[in-house]
């Protein structure tokens, strides 16, 4: 039986690691979309007033 409780504490050692990993990543993940798109929109927006620059 005490050697089964020290193949436990390395398994959930390693699963809490990856849930953290995982957790960590997907927040920055979901950040960085964010901020893409901003800067997309940024970046159209010039070519937009641009563009209505040259009609004028």
């Amino acid at each position: 039986m005490s050697a089964l409780i020290w193949w436990f504490i390395p398994l959930f050692g390693t699963a809490g690691a990856l849930f953290y990993v995982w957790r960590v990543g997907r927040s920055k993940r979901e950040t960085n979309v964010e901020k893409s798109i901003a800067e997309y929109e940024r970046f159209r927006s010039t070519f937009e007033s641009q563009h209505r620059s040259e009609d004028l």
